[in-house]
């Protein structure tokens, strides 16, 4: 099964931490000394065509599987930390694009070294429309927790944004910026809370997955996802589950709603998967250890099936070593 993620390209982030994205092995991290760039002479406006070639080799079809990719990504850092005209444009093509490839590689790019010029062009757009406002929130929370100003602007996002898909992404943001008072954190998770039951599907899972994080003593997140876990819809079961994945909530009655998950035979397998690495984070009775270890043989053996007859795969996580199906939970 495919899980979802929302980190930055496998490409950009191997640029940014030195991998050698032309071969397996890593390389010295990239050091990026304060010269102007060779086309930018000092006091020369950068050519707006050696940047736009660098970022015609970011979004090339073969970007991730190019070295040349990688390197056009440290030129264009290198020549944005060496040069303000080169930040302000690329600023200025972050603002303006439309191509949504090209915006995810200039977001990273730009969170790379945050300034002020970054957060004052994030807080621009935060006031624009709704496509804006979404692009908005994805710069800000990709920025340092320690921006204040990014922080507060994501907290008031999650109070006033109306429009669905920006406020997905700001509850999206929400889970890397800084949110250290205490008395703002209980009105954020009293806020996330609320939002659990919102009716955009994504507004929804966002939201749980940010509560089940953030709420380190499960007051207000375990009651949401156990009312999820528990729900008719298969949608809502899922949005729990993956909540789950992404936290360390236990309580005794959602270690009784896996163990159930794992019974139903009438589940999908790959709900059935996600709760047979949920539950074992708790401890079984014998009962209970009985159905986990019926549920892991079968769904292993449904794996292992769907191997050798790939016209109808039931599970489509790879195995990992020691024969066990790979989890995003760890064993």
């Amino acid at each position: 099964m495919t899980f979802p993620k929302k980190e930055e390209p496998v490409l950009l982030s191997a640029a940014k931490n030195g991998i050698d994205v032309g071969s397996s092995r890593a390389c010295a991290p990239i050091v990026y000394a304060a010269t102007p760039h060779p086309e930018a002479p000092p006091g020369a406006a950068p050519s707006a065509a050696s940047i736009d070639d660098l970022m015609g080799q970011i979004r090339s079809p073969n970007a991730e599987s190019t070295a040349s990719t990688a390197i056009a990504f440290a030129k264009l850092n290198e020549l944005a930390r060496s040069d303000p005209a080169a930040l302000k444009d690329l600023i200025r093509r972050h603002s303006s694009q439309t191509d949504e490839a090209t915006k995810a590689a200039l977001a990273s790019l730009l969170s790379s070294f945050p300034s002020l010029e970054v957060t004052d062009s994030a807080l621009k757009l935060a006031r624009g429309d709704a496509a804006q406002r979404k692009d908005a929130y994805d710069l800000l929370g990709k920025l340092p927790s320690a921006d204040a100003r990014a922080s507060l602007a994501i907290r008031q996002a999650l109070e006033t944004e109306k429009d669905p898909a920006a406020l997905s992404r700001a509850v999206a943001a929400l889970k890397s910026t800084s949110v250290a008072e205490p008395v703002q954190n209980q009105a954020i998770l009293a806020r996330l809370g609320t939002l659990t039951r919102d009716s955009d599907p994504i507004v929804r899972s966002e939201s749980l997955r940010a509560l089940a994080q953030l709420d380190k003593a499960g007051d207000i997140a375990e009651p949401s996802v156990y009312q999820m876990l528990t729900d008719q819809n298969p949608d809502l079961r899922t949005d729990a589950l993956f909540a789950i994945a992404g936290s360390q909530l236990k309580s005794d009655r959602i270690k009784t709603a896996l163990i159930n998950l794992l019974r139903d035979t009438g589940e999908t397998p790959d709900s059935r998967f996600m709760a047979l690495r949920a539950v074992e984070r708790f401890p079984m009775t014998d009962a209970e250890y009985a159905t986990y270890s019926q549920s892991d043989a079968a769904l292993n053996a449904g794996y292992l099936n769907s191997v050798l007859d790939r016209t109808s795969p039931e599970i489509t996580s790879a195995p990992r070593a020691g024969g066990a199906i790979f989890s995003p939970f760890g064993k």
